[in-house]
């Protein structure tokens, strides 16, 4: 028996029907997306509008009481949080430590994701340290050292710590401190097991060298009285060079020896480099031949590498150049928090273009 076929029915009317039954419906889901897109756009103009307006006002601000308005004016803007650093740093300057601590508490609590909170925790600790509060200093030095340790403010941590151990005369744990960062913080070159240790010496390697070298070594077991004869002299305690030089001897009179009573590393210090200590030449212009990619093919992050160990010998071009690889995340993981620490090391030793390039990336906030 043949079977009926379905009657057919035609698009076009079905989709009249459809819109004559929803269209009450339909035209109310269209009015809400309209709605809803104009109200985002209205939004992110007003944000993008007092961002900016914040950004210009904290441009112009000169003393505390400007940096205080863009705070009050302008609480949740990148140009407000970076008042507070600028309005703490500005009380420090004045010798207001306890003020300047309150200020960077305020910021912490406030903005306790941002990434400047690490670099806000050490300073709090170097105003401590001012004020005499040597414990309460070391206990903040730790607690970064342990909870950044994969950013650039670990290692800046742990050196700090030394001096203060030094000064407690705690020396083995000044020590201990010193043999972490050249364990931890090293820039990797290609490694095979058994070969030599070929790794390229950080700043931070090259600071604990430094102060290894400042410490005390180990007292040595007196002889018993009566032996019959004296024990023979043991060898010279030594630290292994990171980037695989020959043993050096701690207590090498001849060696490099940091002033025992320092507060700061190298990248805190304000004295100018001398131009004789203004060394890595070769290896800058090593980076710059990378980088340019006429000579060789490009390749930004050996570039980095040469970088590394042009800073590690207190070159104030590589300091700047670094720190534009750290903005952009050329050949280095993107990270402004170390684009910012290396543009205030060279800041501090008065290099051209260093305090623009800081006030900008405070002001302005990421790219």
């Amino acid at each position: 028996m043949p079977i009926a076929q379905p009657p057919s029915r035609d698009a076009a009317v079905e989709a009249q029907v459809f819109w004559l039954r929803f269209q009450k419906e339909i035209a109310a889901a269209l009015i809400v997306l309209i709605v809803a897109a104009v109200g985002f756009a209205a939004y992110r103009f007003y944000i993008n509008r007092r961002n900016s307006t914040a950004a210009e006002l904290l441009g112009r601000a000169k003393n505390p009481h400007d940096y205080q308005e863009v705070i009050t004016r302008y609480p949740a803007t990148p140009a407000g949080a970076s008042a507070y650093l600028l309005l703490a740093e500005t009380q420090r300057n004045d010798k207001k430590f306890a003020e300047s601590n309150a200020t960077l508490q305020l910021f912490v609590d406030k903005y306790p994701e941002h990434d400047f909170v690490p670099t806000a925790r050490l300073a709090m600790a170097a105003n401590l340290e001012s004020m005499g509060k040597t414990d309460e200093a070391l206990s903040i030095y730790q607690q970064v050292a342990v909870k950044y340790a994969n950013t650039y403010n670990g290692p800046l941590a742990l050196i700090s710590e030394v001096p203060l151990l030094k000064a407690k005369n705690r020396i083995e744990d000044a020590r201990r401190v010193c043999e972490e960062i050249l364990t931890k913080y090293r820039m990797p070159g290609p490694q095979t097991e058994g070969t030599r240790d070929d790794r390229m010496e950080t700043i931070w390697a090259g600071e604990a060298m430094r102060q290894l070298r400042s410490l005390k070594p180990p007292e040595r077991p007196k002889p018993v009285p009566g032996a019959a004869s004296l024990p023979a002299k043991p060898p010279e305690p030594s630290v292994r060079d990171p980037v695989g030089k020959q043993p050096v001897p701690i207590s090498d009179p001849g060696a490099p020896i940091s002033d025992p009573g320092a507060k700061r590393v190298a990248l805190n210090s304000t004295e100018p480099i001398a131009s004789d200590r203004a060394s890595g030449s070769l290896e800058l212009a090593t980076a710059e031949d990378f980088l340019r990619g006429k000579k060789r093919p490009r390749d930004s992050a050996l570039a980095a590498k040469f970088l590394w160990k042009a800073v590690s010998k207190e070159n104030t071009t590589a300091i700047l150049l670094l720190s534009d690889l750290y903005l952009a995340g050329d050949g280095v993981p993107k990270s402004c928090d170390q684009a910012r620490l290396l543009l205030k090391a060279a800041a501090r030793k008065n290099v051209p273009g260093a305090g623009g390039k800081l006030r900008d990336l405070l002001v302005s906030g990421c790219p």
